[in-house]
């Protein structure tokens, strides 16, 4: 998510311009020169911030479990210090994390997009509002692939009445997950 400076980030001017300059020698940047921030967060464990997050670069990294009961809270808190226009972004989600996002999505008004990469589905155990057993009719995992895409964008479109859901299969994703489904809030 966006987000502007704040006394735990530094942004500069000249860094634009030459990124591999030491911040000892950067000019403090304006705030309307700054430019998108990224906030990260990750399911549990760990401490490091993922390979994606590189120093050089304007992020924040949040080490949530973002299944936990506070997560919404704590995403919700971070977008209200951000304060800028929001799009919820899960590539390769596993399981119930699809139906998560979904979620944050529906309980988020500041978030004014969701886009998704599902990976692999809930497991049969899960219950029947997380897995239906309609995904299991096929024993072919790409049936039951489809049959998961096909749910959640029918979870989107339920949860968020009014966004405008659309979904494809990206043939240049090198995968055989390559379903990305988008809800977007229509404007009040």
């Amino acid at each position: 998510s966006p987000s502007s400076p704040s006394s735990s980030s530094k942004h500069f001017k000249n860094q634009k311009k030459n990124p591999n300059l030491p911040a000892s020698e950067a000019e403090p940047a304006e705030q309307d020169d700054v430019p998108s921030h990224l906030s990260a967060s990750e399911g549990v464990g760990g401490t490091a911030a993922p390979s994606c997050c590189d120093p050089g670069r304007m992020y924040t990294y949040h080490n949530w479990d973002v299944m936990g009961d506070s997560f919404l809270d704590q995403l919700k808190q971070r977008l209200e210090e951000v304060g800028r226009p929001t799009v919820l972004l899960g590539m390769h989600l596993c399981g119930a994390l699809s139906l998560r996002a979904i979620e944050a999505f529906a309980a988020l008004p500041m978030v004014s997009a969701l886009a998704l990469a599902p990976c692999c589905l809930p497991g049969r155990s899960e219950p029947e509002e997380v897995a239906p057993r309609s995904l299991f009719e096929s024993k072919q995992s790409t049936a039951q692939y489809q049959a998961w895409c096909q749910h959640l964008e029918q979870r989107l479109s339920q949860a968020v009445p009014t966004a405008n859901v659309t979904s494809n299969y990206v043939p240049e994703v090198l995968s055989p997950k390559n379903f990305v489904l988008c809800g977007v809030r229509r404007a009040a």
